[in-house]
């Protein structure tokens, strides 16, 4: 695989081998913004290599810069981005010739961070030595420090505790952590040397990091709750980092990433400077009042041809009982602006199964759809992803109920046929049966993990999970059952997100007022 600015040390003369394991495919690795950060941020260290690791159900894991295999290394790290990808994780560890439980390991160390293993790391407690929860860059001087400490015997497990956001499964007591927050993206390392690929679904793209968290708090978003609060970059500074990486990188495109990206103060100015370099613009899912006249036209004169839109709920109603109260109208009328600034082609993204949905909300997609391309946009010009709500941690919908297969299929097939009858024809919907065990693992506790070990074992598919969840008598519905009175304790309390949970409970209750 050709890439430009791979980063190679001589093996021999390093004091810290790190492995950085991304438990997906490489197209979807590659285009990963926390994998990009973390190979640079430990490789700005001259003491450390660290090198990239991608799932691939055909070989064992090597490294993608040397070849070698993933045993190794002194540390193993995992981005958890998904939570289907845990598998994969265990997949890694153990095809890599290493122990995937923790008890039994001497070498190497295993840890893992990202937005999962801050929503809850209890699934993967039996094979994780240690998780990072929340942002890396105010620990990450210590956790090296430390690191190289427990490779010459002078720190031990238990002391990775003293370390702000780290959460030690094998020594943890039931006592509170408290995530780790960068409060200045200003202050943070932004890599404008990046790894470049075609097989990026990006293509030759600087991915940039415009801001983290989002402060509109829908009540269905994981990242809504538990990365706040809200901090974005300064004009200067990205404008900063776009010039140093077109040089360094030779990209002829930016990627604006960040999931309040809409609420960006200085967008328009960003996307006008963008513009003034002669590159071309790639962005997330927009909400649809950020989608001025001004900023459409900008949009199109940085080659632009794709919007991506979210009204997760096809009623009105229902979108204002998940906190996201726009209207029908709004997004009708964005879209017609839309269409008028040559924007060419629409990706919309739906929920279903949401709380106290009812037929008449499912019934309504199929109307907003049909307004849309009756009105707006061609079938053939929109893309269109429907996928079911699953239940997350640290927001007002953790008490949710587990997903109810027979009426979620119901649900599919309603709307297959809505969607075939309007002649749409690039449509996609996550298996029920696969949400389902996501939703499981998102809300699982410690006992997850010997299912987990189990399943992998049997392949990992959805005929191991059934054959696996038999064979040990366990109920999915029942362990994703909470107490009614909300003010009982749930497995992940003991993680400080830096959100109320007398707040969550409001947000949950007036959901049925």
């Amino acid at each position: 695989m050709k890439e430009l600015n791979l980063i190679r040390k001589d093996f021999r003369k390093v004091e810290l081998k790190i492995a950085l394991c991304y438990p997906n495919l490489y197209q979807a690795g590659i285009a990963c913004h926390a994998i990009q950060l973390l190979y640079f941020l430990f490789n700005s260290f001259e003491n450390i290599q660290c090198e990239r690791f991608y799932y691939n159900s055909k070989t064992h894991p090597i490294s993608m810069e040397s070849g070698q295999p993933l045993k190794k290394f002194d540390i193993v790290c995992f981005s958890l981005q998904y939570e289907l990808d845990y598998i994969n994780v265990l997949k890694m560890i153990s095809s890599g010739g290493i122990p995937p439980l923790s008890e039994r390991r001497a070498t190497p160390l295993v840890i893992a961070g990202g937005p999962c293993a801050l929503e809850n790391p209890l699934p993967l407690f039996p094979f994780i030595d240690f998780f990072v929860l929340g942002d890396l860059e105010p620990v990450l001087d210590q956790l090296i420090s430390y690191l190289m400490e427990y490779k010459k015997g002078n720190k031990t497990l238990h002391d990775f505790q003293d370390i702000p956001g780290v959460f030690v499964p094998l020594t943890h007591r039931g006592e509170k952590i408290s995530k780790s927050v960068a409060p200045d993206l200003d202050k943070c390392f932004h890599p404008s040397s990046q790894l470049i690929s075609e097989a990026s679904p990006f293509g030759r793209s600087l991915l940039l990091e415009v801001t983290r968290g989002c402060p509109r708090g829908c009540r269905f978003c994981l990242i809504g709750y538990q990365a706040l609060p809200m901090r974005s970059r300064s004009l200067a500074t990205l404008k900063q980092i776009i010039l140093d990486g077109v040089e360094r990188s030779h990209v002829k495109k930016v990627s604006l990433i960040g999931p309040s990206l809409s609420d960006y103060p200085r967008l328009k100015k960003l996307c006008e400077f963008i513009v003034e370099q002669g590159l071309q613009l790639s962005l997330p899912s927009m909400r649809v009042e950020a989608l001025t006249d001004s900023l459409l036209e900008i949009l199109y004169d940085a080659g632009v041809r794709t919007i991506s839109i979210a009204p997760e709920a096809g009623s009105a109603r229902l979108r204002a009982t998940i906190g996201k109260e726009l209207s029908t109208d709004l997004f009708s009328n964005t879209l017609i602006k839309c269409s008028e600034a040559k924007i060419e082609n629409l990706k919309i993204y739906f929920i279903i199964n949401l709380p106290t949905e009812t037929a008449q909300d499912i019934e309504e997609i199929s109307t907003f759809l049909g307004t849309v391309i009756h009105k707006i946009y061609p079938p053939q010009h929109l893309n269109l992803s429907i996928n079911p709500f699953i239940p997350k941690p640290h927001t007002p919908f953790q008490w949710e109920p587990p997903i109810d297969l027979p009426v979620l299929q119901k649900s599919i097939k309603t709307l297959e046929k809505s969607v075939r009858k309007l002649k749409i024809y690039n449509y996609d919907f996550l298996d029920p049966r696969w949400a389902r065990i996501q939703g499981f693992l998102s809300r699982g506790d410690e006992k997850v993990g010997e299912i987990l070990l189990k399943v992998m074992e049997a392949g990992g598919t959805l005929g191991a999970w059934r054959k696996v969840v038999k064979m040990l008598g366990v109920s999915i519905e029942e362990s994703q059952s909470f107490p009614p009175t909300l003010d009982e304790p749930l497995p992940w309390d003991f993680i400080d997100v830096n959100v109320d949970k007398k707040k969550l409970i409001d947000l949950y209750q007036r959901t049925y007022v």
